[in-house]
């Protein structure tokens, strides 16, 4: 027991020194001697019982107050150690340039793992999905392709990388797990500069906000994860009455905004009612764009396709959640087959029952 503390505390004191000026005077032998020794300390913590690695924790944390030295942020430091001390040093303009191609070969060993356990855990779920859905294995089949086609592109995977490390630079903002008025107003003028600084942060915020359904967060604050909830529902809510087409949550893929749906219904609520506008836009436009629904994948920008997948992607999140979109969207065709949508040209009008008809209504 004493001796994984001390492994710990040495462990501790690399990561912490790996973020300050005093990496410039590391050579290749220390590096390589820094990384193995936070390879070994996640190596011995699966060996170790879970009472004895957390008892172990406390008293790094408990020696590091005594001693006036700076305590590790959580747990995960060390369980991710080899990953953390890879990324701290490519963040630190200390580090010489020489040694820093090192790290980049190592960081990116470390992320292939990352992914390769990814891919398992994706294949694990959408196949476990086959045998619980009523509707016919084909379109089951199609659902869990088109989720991997998202899950397991390079974009994502960076993607949720990054909300990962947003949600890591979020939490010493909270003491004791709480944060106060002011800050919590900062986090939030925070998340309306990172959504507007480049096309993909909307999504960015949105896999930071998904992260609280996974089951290792335990070290996150969970009022970190509601407030960004609550942030991402008031862009939602501040866009509803606004052109869908312009909205921030328009440029979103289809399958992360129905993921969102389901593990919260407010924002389901919000987004199927900006659907539903998107639809009666459309059908009042006119427009030739909407003449055909295209099968041609060079032509996903077109309005009317990009909105087929996003009722598409809620219609395979979950049973329950079909249930819910199949009702609504069963009382839109009663809308549009009726006499009550004038403006809609003979033409739109076929485009539209094979628009529904595609949706199982």
């Amino acid at each position: 027991m004493s001796s994984l503390v001390d492994h710990l505390i040495q462990l501790s004191d690399i990561l912490t020194i790996s973020t300050t000026s005093a990496v410039a005077s590391w050579d290749l032998a220390f590096l390589k001697r820094a990384l193995f020794h936070a390879s070994s300390v996640e190596v011995d913590l699966l060996y170790y019982p879970e009472d004895e690695t957390e008892s172990a924790y406390r008293e790094v944390v408990e020696r590091a107050k005594i001693q006036k030295r700076c305590p590790p942020q959580s747990y995960a430091e060390f369980t991710m150690a080899y990953r953390e001390l890879c990324r701290r040093l490519l963040c630190n303009s200390y580090l010489k340039k020489e040694l820093y191609a090192d790290v980049q070969i190592c960081g990116k060993n470390a992320a292939v793992s990352d992914l390769l356990a990814d891919i398992e855990n994706t294949f694990r779920e959408g196949i476990a999905q086959l045998p619980n859905s009523p509707t016919d294995n084909r379109v089951v089949i199609s659902a869990i392709k088109y989720r991997h086609q998202f899950e397991l592109s390079s974009t994502t995977i960076e993607r949720r990388a990054a909300a990962r490390l947003l949600i890591k630079d979020f939490c010493p903002l909270f003491a004791n797990d709480k944060a106060d008025t002011f800050t919590i107003k900062e986090l939030e003028k925070e998340l309306n500069i990172i959504a507007t600084h480049s096309d993909g942060m909307m999504e960015i915020i949105i896999h930071a906000a998904l992260l609280s359904t996974q089951t290792n967060t335990e070290s996150i604050p969970n009022e970190l994860y509601a407030i960004i909830q609550e942030w991402i529902l008031a862009v939602a809510m501040n866009e509803r009455d606004s052109s869908v087409l312009k909205s921030q949550l328009w440029t979103v893929h289809p399958w992360l905004l129905a993921q969102l749906s389901l593990f919260l219904p407010a924002f389901f609520n919000i987004y199927t009612q900006h659907l539903i506008q998107l639809i009666r836009q459309l059908q009042t436009q006119g427009s030739t764009s909407t003449a055909r629904i295209p099968d041609n994948e060079t032509e996903q920008n077109i309005p009317i396709n990009r909105m087929l997948e996003c009722w598409q992607a809620l219609i395979y999140q979950s049973d329950s959640m079909n249930e819910k979109v199949t009702e609504i969207l069963a009382g839109e065709w009663t809308r549009c087959n009726s006499q009550s949508v004038p403006e809609m040209t003979a033409l739109n009008a076929c485009v539209w029952k094979e628009f529904f008809a595609r949706l199982g209504i």
